[in-house]
């Protein structure tokens, strides 16, 4: 192993619910199962990138996030960060820890130097730099440090030696590290972003070193199927996910619409609905509109009265017809209740969702009402019948049984074609391939596959296990399968990428 893990914080969450990081719900949570572990705090969310593109992770007072891996003796690695300001206390964006004690942490000081501290933020200081960083500025840090009671380290920053020499870099009785902790403590702590992280040990014969080169990691993500063999189990067309811990209330006799456009043709069958209460005898009908220059035009579908609805459960609403869609169309979905009701929200950033009074009773109006901005993004969304795979596994993020595609035949195998990236690089040090599963019956194996050329690889990593609950499982492909030597962009570009049942 030498690639330990990359991450540009693209696939977790978008924009759209980072309006106030420190009161998202579970969600950014949920969404970094099986990548990052969440330890007790909910002080995080998605930024705008550090680089050219994607997103970044911005931790605010009380973030603590961890991730593990197999035990090594010497970690190297990078990532782009920023602090909000300089606080008078010290802050440590960066962590090393053996099974939850930390051994050593890269720290940043009131002052702007940055220290190399044995064990967390208040541990003994081995080295203090002399280079400053400024608070809101953009920086590269990078690090080779070996764990150990005189071992070695080295820290850089954008590509500049800050800090050399030996020190103890180990609180426990173990010359290893397992995890990597993101921290920003509680109280008077400045905000830290960070973004493009790379993680190697220093086994192989590439990436056993620093990179040196201010690198990026860019998301890619599916645009059409190449070869598919697994079915379509569900998909969505908006978002099932909590990206705000506000829930604002619906009220009685409404019609609440947001508008959706397919990227691809589908069929709708049901609206889907969450509400932060149980409410045993409201009454609710789902609704479809055209669009008329903007705003919801003409009744196409609707659906029977459904009675009732608890607490934080996902519920359906269906249509007496189902609906098709055309591709690239912009339509209007919701629904209709007679009862004021506490609703869960995806965010609060331009809200799209429209709201107008309409009794409930006389049915959903053939034409909209002139209707008004909720302020808020309801938890509203639609469930559609849909033939193309990689539709399903693209959302970000993952919305896990309300879109997937599944199989349980050995051998089937999905690849899909990805979109190019942003530039063409100069150097590509690792593509990480990584799925988003779960298993739901019996002993399941998988191989995260990469296809360069004739030559279709599992990247010396088949036989994958799946846990019973949604987490990434990746393989890191340091070389171009097809040719067995670095990639290049423009082969990068061409390789499709997907999974397939091994047993």
């Amino acid at each position: 192993m030498a690639v330990i893990f990359i991450d540009g914080f693209d696939k977790y969450m978008t924009l759209s619910g980072a309006a106030n990081v420190t009161a998202y719900g579970s969600s950014p949570a949920s969404a970094m199962v099986g990548e990052w572990s969440n330890n007790g705090s909910l002080g995080f969310g998605p930024t705008a990138p550090l680089s050219s593109s994607g997103f970044s992770l911005t931790g605010s007072q009380g973030t603590n996030l961890s991730r593990s891996f197999s035990a090594i003796g010497r970690i190297i690695g990078g990532c782009r960060f920023s602090v909000a300001s300089l606080s008078t206390n010290t802050s440590s964006p960066m962590g090393f820890a053996d099974s939850g004690t930390g051994q050593c942490v890269i720290a940043v000081e009131a002052s702007g130097t940055i220290t190399l501290r044995t064990g967390t933020r208040t541990g003994t200081v081995i080295a203090t730099s002399a280079a400053l960083i400024a608070a809101g500025t953009v920086y590269y840090l990078e690090w080779d440090i070996t764990i150990g009671a005189a071992g070695a380290y080295q820290i850089w920053l954008n590509g500049s030696s800050i800090l050399s020499g030996t020190g103890n870099t180990r609180t426990t009785a173990n010359n290893s590290v397992n995890q990597v902790f993101l921290l920003v403590a509680a109280g008077s702590f400045p905000n830290c972003t960070w973004d493009d992280m790379y993680m190697f040990d220093s086994t192989g014969t590439t990436n056993n070193a620093v990179l040196l080169s201010n690198p990026r990691v860019e998301t890619t993500f599916p645009v059409s199927d190449n070869t598919v063999q697994f079915g379509v189990g569900r998909g969505i067309l908006g978002t099932s996910i909590v990206r705000h811990s506000v829930q604002p209330g619906l009220i009685a006799n409404s019609l609440n619409l947001f508008p959706v456009i397919p990227n691809v043709a589908c069929t709708i069958n049901s609206i889907g609905f969450s509400l932060a209460n149980t409410y045993p005898i409201a009454n609710f009908r789902g609704v479809i509109y055209t669009n008329n220059a903007g705003v919801p035009g003409t009744l196409i579908s609707s659906g029977p009265t459904i009675i009732g609805a608890a607490a934080f459960v996902d519920q359906t609403l269906p249509l007496t017809t189902p609906q098709s869609l055309s591709a690239g169309v912009t339509y209007w979905i919701g629904m209709m209740t007679d009862t004021a009701a506490t609703i869960e929200v995806s965010d609060a950033l331009a809200a799209i969702f429209r709201q107008a009074v309409v009794t409930f009773g006389s049915g959903a109006p053939g034409t909209a009402p002139a209707m008004s901005s909720t302020g808020w993004n309801f938890l509203i969304w639609g469930n559609i019948i849909i033939t193309s795979n990689y539709n399903e596994i693209r959302q970000v993020p993952s919305e896990q049984d309300n879109s997937y595609v599944f199989d349980t035949v050995v051998g089937h195998e999905d690849l899909y074609n990805f979109g190019p990236l942003s530039v063409m690089p100069q150097n590509v040090y690792v593509s990480s391939v990584k799925a988003f599963v779960k298993k739901t019956d019996g002993l399941r194996t998988l191989s995260v596959r990469m296809k360069s050329g004739a030559v279709d690889s599992d990247g010396g990593r088949p036989n994958q296990i799946p846990s019973l609950s949604y987490s990434y499982m990746a393989t890191n492909y340091e070389t171009d399968p097809n040719t067995g030597a670095a990639w290049s962009g423009a082969n990068l570009n061409n390789a499709l990428s997907g999974f397939r049942i091994d047993s």
